[in-house]
């Protein structure tokens, strides 16, 4: 996080658009800039807040879905297969990028 806060890099390679940023830095109210600043640290915060807990909330339901025998071992392992089955690999022996 402090890495985004103190990096100013141009994410942007188009003059217009370049300049239009300098403009909006320039002439929108302070209360815009806050907004923006603030729209981005917060998406940035909850981001960071949702992936762990997701993993958290889905181990434990697959865990008590497996417990309570809704899902079967074997029927995970069968997916599984399928799944490295289906994955196309180049010629070099590689897999192929998503």
């Amino acid at each position: 996080m402090l890495f985004s806060a103190f990096h100013q890099k141009e994410i942007v390679s188009d003059d217009a658009t370049i300049q239009e940023l300098r403009k909006f830095e320039v002439e929108a109210p302070s209360s815009f800039i806050l907004i923006r600043n603030s729209t981005a640290k917060f998406s940035l915060i909850i981001m960071a807040l949702n992936s762990p807990w997701m993993v958290v909330f889905s181990s434990m339901f697959a865990v008590a879905l497996l417990a309570l025998g809704k899902i079967s071992r074997m029927s995970l392992f069968q997916a599984a297969e399928k799944f490295v089955e289906n994955i196309e690999s180049n010629p070099d022996g590689c897999l192929q990028p998503a």
